[in-house]
Parts: C-alpha cells; sequence; structure tokens
C-alpha cells in the first residue's frame, strides 16, 4: 500500500513538472520567413518598420524579411562596427566602425537602403562615443570625444557643442527626445539639455555620482528620462523626482517602458506599475539577454530565458512565463520592429521572421 501511495503521488508530480516546463508554444507569433545567412558574426538589428533586417558586424547582410530575399552585402575592412543605426523611417541605415589602433579612427557613413548606394562618409582620427537619429530621420548626433556634432544625410554639419570639454569627459550618451524637441547627455558626472533646433543649452542639469549612472528610457509621453539609480527628470518642467527603490542598483541593465507608457522594466528583474506606483519582483530567469515590448504593451518578449532554444514571453498581467516559440536550435541573436515583427538568427545561420498577433 504504502509503494502504491508513493507510486501515485511520483506520478502527480511528473504531471506538475510536465505542465511546468513541457508546456505547448503559446500561439503569439506567426512565421513569415525562414531563410540562411553568410553574415559574421550572427548580429541582427531589424528596421523599424519590419521590412528589413541588418545581419553581421564584419561581413554585413541586408536582408528583405518577408521574402527572406538578399538585398545587399558587404565587408567592413577599416574596423569592426561599433553602431548600426536605422534611420526611423527606415529609409536610411548608418554605419559606424571604429578602428582601436594606436591612433584611432572612426568612419560613419550612410546606405540608401532602396538604392544601396553609400550617400556619404565621415573620417574622424578620434574615437566615438555615441550617435543617434533624430526622430523625423533629417539628421544624426553625434559625440566624439572633443565635440558634438549634426549631421545631415546632404554630407553637411553643424556644430552642437565644440568646447572640447577641457578638464572633462565628453558625453558618452546622448539621445534626442521622442518628439525631437530635446537633445538630452549624459556624461560621468552631470546631465547636458539643449534644444534641438537652436543648440540652446538649457541651465539645468543634474549633478550625478560618478560611476552609479545606469542605462536610461524614455517615456511615452516624450516629458520625462527615467535614469536607472538615480531618479525620473521632467525635461518641461525641468524638476527631478524618484520612484522609490526601482531600478537601482549596479544589477540594472536597461530600464524600458512599455509603448502606452503604462510599465517600466528595470532588467532583468523588476516591473514597475506608473498608474498604481508599485514594484513587482519578476519570476526567475534562467538567462535572459534581450528583450521587448509588444505593440499592445501586454507581453515582454525575451531569448534563451527557460530553454535556450525558445523565445519565452511575460504576461506582464498575470507575472507568468510561457514558452512563446520553440526552435530548432540555440538563438544567437534576436530583434523585434514595433510593430512587432520579430527576426531571430539561430547559432545554426538561420533565421526565423515572425509576425506578433495581437
Amino acid at each position: 500500500m504504502k509503494i502504491i501511495t508513493i507510486s501515485i503521488f511520483s506520478a502527480v508530480l511528473m504531471l506538475i513538472a510536465g505542465s511546468l516546463y513541457s508546456q505547448e508554444p503559446k500561439p503569439i507569433f506567426r512565421r513569415i520567413s525562414t531563410f540562411e545567412h553568410n553574415a559574421s558574426p550572427d548580429w541582427i538589428v531589424v528596421s523599424p518598420d519590419g521590412q528589413y533586417a541588418i545581419i553581421g558586424l564584419h561581413e554585413v547582410e541586408l536582408w528583405s524579411l518577408s521574402d527572406g530575399i538578399l538585398v545587399d552585402g558587404f565587408e567592413d575592412k577599416s574596423g569592426d562596427l561599433h553602431e548600426i543605426e536605422w534611420a526611423p523611417d527606415s529609409q536610411w541605415v548608418m554605419f559606424a566602425s571604429v578602428n582601436q589602433s594606436r591612433t584611432p579612427m572612426t568612419r560613419i557613413w550612410l546606405r540608401d537602403v532602396e538604392s544601396g548606394e553609400i550617400e556619404h562618409l565621415w573620417e574622424y582620427d578620434e574615437p566615438l562615443y555615441d550617435l543617434n537619429w533624430h526622430p523625423d530621420s533629417t539628421r544624426i548626433v553625434t559625440a566624439l570625444h572633443s565635440e558634438i556634432r549634426m549631421f545631415y544625410p546632404d554630407g553637411s554639419f553643424e556644430y552642437v557643442d565644440n568646447r572640447h570639454y577641457v578638464g572633462d569627459l565628453s558625453p558618452s550618451h546622448l539621445e534626442f527626445s521622442p518628439d525631437g524637441r530635446f537633445l538630452f547627455a549624459v556624461d560621468f558626472d552631470r546631465t547636458y539639455l539643449w534644444d534641438a533646433n537652436t543648440y540652446e543649452q538649457f541651465d539645468w542639469h543634474i549633478e550625478l555620482c560618478g560611476e552609479c549612472v545606469g542605462p536610461w528610457a524614455w517615456s511615452p509621453d516624450r516629458h520625462t528620462v527615467l535614469l536607472a539609480n538615480i531618479g525620473l527628470l521632467n525635461l518641461v518642467e525641468q524638476q527631478f523626482s524618484t520612484l522609490g527603490e526601482f531600478a537601482q542598483g549596479y544589477s540594472v541593465h536597461r530600464v524600458v517602458y512599455s509603448p502606452n507608457g503604462e510599465w517600466i522594466l528595470s532588467y532583468p528583474d523588476e516591473l514597475y506599475h506608473v498608474s498604481n506606483q508599485e514594484i513587482t519582483s519578476l519570476p526567475s530567469c534562467r538567462s535572459i539577454r534581450r528583450v521587448y515590448w509588444t505593440p499592445d504593451s501586454r507581453y515582454l518578449v525575451q531569448d534563451a530565458c527557460q530553454e535556450s532554444n525558445a523565445i519565452s514571453i511575460l504576461d506582464v498581467e498575470s507575472k507568468t512565463w510561457d514558452i512563446a516559440l520553440s526552435l530548432e536550435a540555440s538563438t544567437a541573436s534576436m530583434s523585434m520592429s514595433s510593430n512587432g515583427i520579430l527576426a531571430v538568427v539561430l547559432e545554426d545561420n538561420t533565421v526565423h521572421v515572425f509576425e506578433y498577433l495581437p
């Protein structure tokens, strides 16, 4: 009798384990295409409209995602690609390579997506810290070691700030506000704020604590920047506040607002509900490398969480994990557009493209 009871108990445990770890994938993605790439390494960046993807950092390929057709390919022989940035309208893609030799060399160039032509090329004998597109796709801001410049696709440029930062570090992170009104930058120990059209610097900044500066995120209402380990900076009202213990500590790798502005992810293990001002600890995840919000703000999409060959989703309402996609090999990289096109590169050099089904 005792043996039978133990056997029944073991069977129940096996059923529970099976329901937790052998669940069928939740059908929220539809496969669009599958193809093999020859780029190196397996790094992918999807265009904002979800139509194209750049794969690779040394040998680079441009792919059409809807049909899996190779559009173009090239090799950057001058140095390792440092940045790949799509223009918000997906008509241009910007590359920046940095040759880390004794004399650093930075090269920045634009490629027209339709023609494949290199339109403009800029070269500098100094390192590059950051660069970003303006939301209207008309210009690019760059932070070099000695100056901040605004570049235009016609090849012209303007100085935003060329004080050469005597005795200070140049801003290592800079970005436009989503509405394009402000240019915000952070260096080692303070913040900077400019009018993005006149380049007038506002006489308002926050003194930072050096190495405590963490990642940041813009709110969808375009007014606020959340700085991990620091707090909320309202750029319109020029006010500073905090979110208590949320997004504090050196373990914070990224902060991400949901598209509807109701949630903030403190990567990898906290979720903040803006309306209720509640902090929730997320369920443990085996390994989190990349994370994206679905367009409807319902799920967080993450790779290599429960299984190395699966894409997982977190339902932000129930705070539970599900497997969204089971794949044939381990994921090497993935990228997702704001309209829900997900491209996953596997370690077997195949690329799998999916569409989010709300």
